[in-house]
């Protein structure tokens, strides 16, 4: 499933040109990152916080295709303690659940506090007979 391969830094999303030619990516790695990262990191995915939806989703008509990122969203609200990893997982779960009714199978999430401040979040995706290994790297730094 190749895609372009794009990455989070302090200034937002981030492609890599080599040789005159945009990286890409032979996974789901850009999906995974756009579901737990896109869309708008006030938006908490619950229904009282429609209009502050990513505004790409103005025009989207199906629902499992909008960004409403919960990850993002809990990564700026919650305490970065070790008792809130859970609900990380379950936020990842939740942003990447239209997976489940595409293509996927399975996915399992799990999340680590390697550093102050800084999150780890492994997600591993069954295809078929493929698993797809994602690993995302954030600042968990609520306002």
């Amino acid at each position: 499933m190749p895609d372009v391969r794009l990455y989070l830094d302090d200034d937002g999303g981030e492609v890599t040109f080599t040789a005159g030619q945009i990286e890409i990516a032979d996974g789901l790695e850009t999906a995974g990152l756009l579901s737990i990262l896109g869309g708008n990191e006030d938006d908490s995915g619950a229904d009282c916080d429609n209009a502050k939806q990513w505004w790409g989703n103005l025009l989207e008509t199906e629902e499992a295709l909008k960004y409403r990122s919960r990850t993002a969203y809990l990564l700026r609200s919650i305490p970065a303690i070790s008792g809130n990893l859970p609900v990380i997982e379950e936020a990842v779960n939740a942003d990447l659940e239209w997976m489940l009714g595409e293509f996927a199978s399975a996915i399992e999430v799990t999340a680590s506090l390697p550093a102050l401040r800084r999150v780890d979040i492994d997600v591993d995706v069954t295809v078929g007979a493929n698993k797809y290994e994602l690993s995302f790297t954030e600042t968990w730094s609520p306002s």
